[in-house]
């Protein structure tokens, strides 16, 4: 799943896409009907931790600097695991 988008968004590109973003704040949503299928899922490590990290409502540039801070995983990562999550429904952003 994530390899697929790293595909489609290679390299830094997620940056790029999601720079207008940084301040806008990212949540977890609640369960719906559309989302609930989801719920079951193996979600990859990167993507549970985000949403793991998503517990608490925050801004974009701020989910990155805990995501990366211990090293292993790029801001560019970080920003498939919230693209796959956005697309999903599972997280939004404020506004």
């Amino acid at each position: 799943m994530v390899a697929g988008l790293d595909a489609e968004m290679p390299a830094d590109a997620p940056l790029e896409r999601y720079r207008g973003h940084m301040s806008r704040v990212l949540r977890l949503r609640p369960m719906t009907a559309e989302t609930s299928p989801y719920s079951a899922v193996a979600w990859p490590p990167l993507v549970s931790r985000t949403m793991m990290l998503l517990e608490k409502p925050q801004p974009l540039r701020e989910l990155l600097r805990l995501s990366t801070k211990s090293g292993g995983v790029t801001a560019a990562d970080v920003l498939r695991a919230v693209e796959i999550l956005t697309v999903t429904k599972l997280a939004g952003f404020d506004g």
